[in-house]
């Protein structure tokens, strides 16, 4: 079994993956551009004179050759020697920042917020052990002017450093876990893109690029297995039985593959598996035991006493094919040969792409086989897979754990405030005119941040406005408690506004910004003009690292929510025909049955579409002709309902149909509509020799059920029951025996 590590990687090959190559470019150049104007903006105020001028220009001009070097050197890097590249760079970044607080007046620097910049790029885009190894430099950097600075008091410097090493790590944790967050859930989707929702084995995109990671070569091998007589197990005991039937033969194929093997479901009820490091006379023994383990999941499903039987054939690299795609027609070729080449008793029979197996060529599971009661463990466990409602009930709670977690960010921020305000007042060289205030306006934020915690999960969005209105002026009162022009309270400004930017909207983090700007300039008002003099580099720094702060994080998150929509889209559509498949049916018909169970819901239906003799037109004409047949059918679906209405492929030959607001007669009517169109597409198609008809069967909310459990099984023996009166029929859920 592969692992699952593995597994998450594949899964993740055949979407567009997420390349933060170039951001990884622009993110740099941006920092460096501004933070080589703030140095520059520096050498031309009015205290300019107090600093090493000359020193300082040669940082500008240092910056300025960094983003030449950045954009010229780093774009062609591949992503490997980006990420090396980037760290160096990184560590030569801070550095830089450290050379200009030199040069600027050591522990009364105005550029020391500059360190935010390092900071925010290794939490955003380094894994954790390096992220960690830069934040311990800039740290060390950050504190170094105690050492070489004889007067580090005046500026209140240990309380500064404080406050800027508590905002630089907490930042740097609410970015780094933002971030994860969105990647997990932009990996879970593409993971479900890639996987077959019922069985939780790869689909055919994911087969496809697998093999492109991993291109067929010697010893390399495709076998492709259809179940006969399907379509009987379908009738005989539904779709329920059919299903379980496809996990457990998923399950069966699983335990006959290796560590490099893979297993997909490529249709209603073919398989393929591609295979490495074999021989043709292994791959010819493995289809062998591949055609056996049908019969075997059909026994571990308990549909005894069914006529379930595999055909299955192969193709070999390189006498069959050397491409993936070449391999599959020709193991699809001799899968139908073997089909046809079964005898009366249906014999389970393979067949090579070059010739028919012998009739003898069978092989049973080998004694040391793992002996499995039910489904390996899925490729995806989103809990989409059944009718049940559980998939809702755990997106549900996500959604309740993500709310609490902007309230535990949110109390952090409060009662770190606290406590740092408490840290200035105490250290050595702190102003402590208003020493008393200063307490109550921390006790203050420690009370604000318990009440968001205790009550943000119940009034909602309130909490969190509230908290933000108060955020600022709470900022700025404590800014003058401990110092005005010298507060080391300042720094608090950006973990503010990076948490407004990555847990609320842009307009809220654009409002929050100019919040910022304004406590960032509140001591011009109150006080000394020599003071804020001294005050404008600072003042200059922190707006322009503040600015920066929120235009990356925005674009970035905007970044990564684009592409996990992207993901989350094809997750929930059907590659072949563009419909919604089994996991979004399930998705929509659970928000539907939440809705509609208020009181003023309306009725709902639920009908589950069959094709009848479909695989007349796959045995006849190919694979290739039985998908447009199935594109055209999807296509004429969508023709008849309504707006509103919502058609899913949930199956290789099964559709359903959600309809709103419908009693009996028009979702009968609808049916009815369904049939019609099949046959209209199949006919304009070119295939109406196949005599491929449609039966439905449909249940009603809230009549026939009040789950999707319950809708879905009343409908599947609606369904059950038409095709035992035979073929081409629509039934009601209320009529059927089994209802």
């Amino acid at each position: 079994m592969e692992r699952a590590s593995d597994r998450a990687m594949l899964a993740m090959s055949g979407i567009e993956p997420r390349d933060e190559h170039d951001i990884r470019i622009w993110t740099p150049i941006a920092m460096w551009l501004a933070g080589a104007c703030t140095i520059g903006i520096g050498t031309v105020l009015p205290d300019a004179g107090k600093l090493h001028v000359a020193e300082l220009r040669g940082l500008v001009g240092f910056g300025l050759l960094a983003v030449l070097f950045t954009f010229v050197v780093f774009r062609p890097l591949s992503n490997r020697a980006l990420y090396a590249m980037t760290n160096i760079f990184t560590a030569l970044g801070s550095l830089t920042v450290w050379l200009a607080c030199l040069w600027s007046g050591g522990a009364s620097s105005g550029f020391l917020e500059l360190y935010f910049f390092p900071a925010l790029y290794v939490a955003y885009f380094f894994r954790v052990k390096q992220a960690v190894g830069q934040l311990v430099l800039i740290t060390l950097l950050a504190a170094s002017p105690l050492f070489y600075d004889s007067a580090p008091l005046q500026a209140q410097f240990p309380g500064h450093l404080a406050v800027l090493v508590a905002a630089l790590w907490g930042m740097a944790a609410a970015v780094g876990y933002r971030k994860r967050r969105l990647l997990l859930a932009e990996q879970l989707s593409r993971q479900q893109a890639m996987s077959d929702p019922l069985t939780g084995l790869y689909n055919l995109r994911a087969l496809r690029d697998r093999a492109a990671l991993r291109p067929p070569e010697e010893g390399a091998g495709v076998l492709v297995l259809d179940i006969d007589e399907f379509k009987e197990v379908n009738t005989a005991y539904g779709h329920t039985g059919a299903d379980e039937l496809l996990r457990h033969v998923g399950a069966e194929l699983t335990d006959l593959t290796g560590d490099r093997d893979c297993v997909a479901r490529i249709g209603g009820d073919e398989f393929a598996l591609h295979v490495c490091g074999k021989t043709r006379t292994e791959v010819e023994t493995l289809a062998a035991r591949c055609a056996q383990a049908v019969g075997d999941a059909a026994t571990r499903a308990g549909l005894q006493g069914s006529a379930v039987a595999g055909s299955v054939g192969y193709a070999t690299w390189p006498e069959d094919g050397r491409t993936l795609s070449a391999l599959l027609a020709g193991a699809d070729e001799a899968m139908f040969r073997a089909k046809a080449s079964r005898d009366l008793a249906g014999e389970r029979r393979t067949a090579s792409a070059t010739a028919v197996a012998p009739s003898g060529s069978s092989g049973g599971r080998s004694p040391a086989g793992p002996a499995v009661a039910g489904p390996r463990p899925r490729l995806v466990d989103d809990g989409s897979t059944g009718h049940g409602t559980r998939g809702a009930e755990e997106r549900s709670a996500r959604g309740w754990r993500q709310r609490p977690a902007r309230a535990i960010a949110a109390t952090a921020g409060w009662v770190g405030s606290s406590v740092m305000t408490l840290i200035v007042i105490l250290l050595p060289g702190a102003d402590t005119s208003h020493t008393l205030l200063a307490v109550g306006l921390s006790v203050w934020a420690a009370i604000t941040g318990v009440l968001v915690l205790a009550w943000g999960a119940r009034v909602d969005e309130i909490a969190y406005r509230v908290t933000n209105a108060l955020a600022v002026p709470g900022i700025a009162l404590g800014v003058y408690l401990t110092g005005g022009t010298t507060s080391p309270l300042l720094p608090l400004v950006f973990l503010a506004v990076a948490l407004t930017a990555y847990f609320g909207s842009p307009r809220g983090a654009m409002v929050r910004l100019i919040g910022v700007i304004v406590v960032c300039a509140s001591p011009f008002l109150y006080s000394t003009a020599d003071a804020q003099i001294l005050f404008t580099l600072r003042f200059v720094a922190l707006s322009a690292t503040a600015v920066v702060l929120v235009g990356i994080i925005l674009y970035n998150k905007r970044e990564l929510a684009q592409a996990e929509d992207v993901a989350r889209e094809l997750a929930s559509h059907d590659a072949l025909t563009g419909l919604p498949n089994r996991r979004a049916f399930t998705d929509n018909v659970g928000r539907t049955l939440q809705r509609e169970s208020r009181p003023v819901g309306s009725p709902v239906s639920i009908a589950m579409i069959d094709l009848d003799n479909f695989k007349r037109v796959n045995d006849m004409f190919g694979h290739a002709a039985g998908d447009r047949v199935l594109q055209a059918i999807a296509r004429a679906l969508e023709d008849v309902t309504r707006p509103g209405d919502f058609v899913a492929r949930i199956g290789g030959d099964e559709f359903a149909l959600v309809a709103h607001g419908v009693d009996t007669s028009v979702s009968r009517t609808l049916s009815v509509r369904c049939v019609s169109a099949v046959e209209t597409a199949v006919a304009e198609a070119g295939y109406s020799d196949c005599a491929v008809s449609a039966t439905v069967g449909f249940a009603l909310f809230p009549y026939h059920g009040r789950t999707l459990d319950s809708l879905v099984e009343a409908a599947d023996s609606a369904l059950m029951d038409a095709k035992h009166g035979g073929k081409r029929r629509v039934v009601c859920a209320a009529t059927a025996s089994t209802a």
